[in-house]
């Protein structure tokens, strides 16, 4: 994870320098990735000061470990002043001790990557696990992004003809073909396996991605594989009815944090079939969740997928902590008749590898909180990004301010990096297709694709005058 958020800020150009302790791994870094490499205890002050925390515009601290997380925070936030220090943190008693008091002991942001996977998956259940869903918040515009299967009608089409055949308004900002990215033209040929990324209004989309084979799925009945902090987290998700997946534009971490951290005790109107391998975690789920049926048992050894029906289920969901065994068992439980299926996985290698099977949603642990921290990191009016390809394609939204750059300029005079583009531009609730005219104002938000190497020459660009 901190090699991913490493190798992508030292794409935009900004410099890094990367604490690791394990010898082997630091001698790796040094060799994979143009930065500065310290072997040593990030907790503790000579390396941090051989780091040059004290001339540090950021600190984030990764580590397997909340504890030592925590302690390196709370010392380079407290003792050597950098304002701003982000620390991962799994832990429920932790996480709800420090959001609790905003920017306690040096720590000013918290990432808990249980949570923001499970928001993550409850996105994609919301929207009938269609596809990955990403939102404009300022915009009625979405993307979301589907896998072309051999009975799409588009396989093996030009984007003019799918466009013309489907008869719908959308864009398709970006396909990733076998891990590699593409910026398409009209003339671009869709082909099988590749994953398109559409643009759009919510109602479009969903009559696009209907068109090419994937219509919304009504989640009622749900089997869950795996009984860890992910599932724990999307059950409390779904008892809410998903309200905890729109915070306001103002709401920050911190809130969102607070919301799904907290137990609720308001029942879920979806039937929920869990399966868990520990007996012990299976009873405590018992207790924790009446509601729900809880299956002691191990899908690795146990004929548990066999002997239950499968196809009375809308969607299987896979989230333990062996990712291997996620995407075989949501394959399995595919040819079984499950007609959805979701699967949790930490390596960014697995999506290429998820891309060419039937599952219809791999969500991947380290991609949702690489991409909430460069949020974080983000300097300017850039609110909100998402990375696509291991940082190669970045979509990112921006708001024109008073005195900014580009204020009062028309897009053709703004001499944007190479390989970015606006996507498209709301204005007063309305969303405005760009060109070389289009004037820009204070007020507009603006959605922009670009690559990882020129992301910081685009906040140059867009910054103050």
């Amino acid at each position: 994870m901190g090699i991913q958020i490493a190798r992508q800020l030292i794409a935009e150009g900004r410099d890094v320098v990367l604490i690791d302790r394990d010898e082997e791994t630091t001698k790796d870094v040094v060799n994979n990735l143009d930065c500065m490499v310290i072997n040593g205890e990030a907790s503790k002050k000579d390396t941090l000061i051989q780091a040059g925390a004290d001339k540090a515009d950021v600190f984030i601290s990764v580590t397997d470990s909340d504890e030592l997380n925590i302690v390196a925070c709370s010392l380079v936030g407290t003792d050597f002043g950098v304002k701003q220090t982000i620390a991962r943190v799994r832990s429920e008693e932790y996480t709800e001790a420090i959001t609790m008091g905003q920017g306690f002991m040096g720590i000013h942001h918290v990432i808990n990557p249980d949570v923001e996977a499970a928001q993550a998956i409850l996105r994609t259940i919301e929207y009938g696990v269609t596809s990955d869903i990403l939102q404009f918040p300022n915009s009625n515009y979405e993307m979301r992004s589907t896998i072309i299967q051999d009975y799409s009608p588009g396989v093996n089409k030009n984007l003019m003809d799918i466009k013309q055949e489907a008869g719908r308004s959308f864009l398709v900002a970006i396909i990733i073909r076998d891990g590699s990215p593409i910026i398409p033209t009209g003339s671009t040929i869709v082909a099988r396996g590749d994953v398109i990324y559409l643009v759009g209004t919510g109602q479009e989309l969903e009559m696009t991605l209907g068109w090419l084979g994937k219509t919304p799925t009504m989640t009622k009945n749900i089997l869950m594989v795996g009984g860890g902090r992910v599932p724990t987290y999307l059950l409390r998700g779904l008892s809410r009815g998903l309200q905890e997946l729109h915070p306001s534009q103002d709401q920050g971490l911190f809130s969102r944090l607070k919301g799904i951290l907290r137990p609720q005790v308001q029942k879920t109107s979806r039937s929920i079939t869990l399966i868990e391998a520990d007996r012990e975690r299976s009873e405590e789920l018992s207790r924790m969740y009446p509601g729900i049926m809880v299956k002691h048992a191990d899908v690795a050894e146990d004929p548990v997928l066999e002997e239950d029906d499968l196809t009375r289920y809308d969607l299987l969901i896979t989230a333990t902590d062996n990712q291997e065994l996620n995407l075989v068992t949501a394959l399995y439980g595919k040819s079984l008749g499950t007609p959805r299926t979701i699967a949790l996985v930490r390596k960014n290698s697995y999506l290429t590898i998820a891309s060419h099977l039937t599952i219809d949603a791999t969500i991947s642990l380290n991609n949702t909180i690489v991409n909430s921290i460069l949020k974080l990191v983000r300097k300017g009016n850039i609110r909100s990004v998402h990375s696509l390809a291991e940082g190669k394609i970045e979509f990112v939204e921006i708001t024109c301010q008073k005195g900014d750059k580009f204020d009062s300029r028309a897009i053709k005079d703004l001499k944007l990096p190479k390989d970015t583009l606006i996507l498209f531009i709301t204005r007063d609730k309305q969303n405005l297709l760009p060109s070389g005219n289009l004037v820009i104002l204070a007020g507009d938000n603006l959605v922009i694709i670009t690559t990882g190497e020129s992301m910081k020459k685009l906040e140059n660009t867009l910054g103050k005058q």
